[in-house]
């Protein structure tokens, strides 16, 4: 219960776990359809995570499609290992079993479709105030 009273207090973390429930409540099981989320990206060694915007939840990412792009993307604007980027990703729950590295975060996200990445809004997102 005090996790959704979290939440409560956070509308990009509320906004973001309605989103997919409804998604996933309404949709066929094998056809789980995309949403748009915004956070902070890290694509590293051994590392592939996604902050969600204002949330403290972090997220493990499978981009069985897009990993190649993004790794590219990535680097091109990181200017240090582990730099967090801001990103807006197409993205879906993954229904893959939490294993290795991906078991010790909150759960498990597929990147569909890469919408944008940039250096900038990184603080703003972090600290939950980005709007757009």
């Amino acid at each position: 219960m005090g996790e959704l009273s979290a939440m409560a207090r956070n509308p990009a973390s509320l906004k973001f776990a309605l989103g997919l429930l409804t998604t996933l409540l309404l949709a066929p099981v094998e056809a789980v359809i995309a949403q748009e989320l915004r956070g902070l990206l890290v694509y590293g060694h051994e590392v592939h995570t996604l902050q969600p915007c204002g949330d403290k939840r972090i997220f493990w990412l499978r981009a069985p499609k897009v990993g190649q792009e993004l790794a590219m993307a990535y680097q091109h604007l990181a200017t240090h290992p582990y730099e967090p980027v801001y990103a807006v990703l197409e993205v879906a729950l993954d229904d893959q079993p939490a294993s290795e590295f991906a078991a010790d975060y909150d759960g498990t996200i597929a990147i569909h479709a890469i919408t944008s990445l940039s250096r900038e809004q990184v603080a703003a997102c972090r600290d939950g105030i980005f709007e757009g």
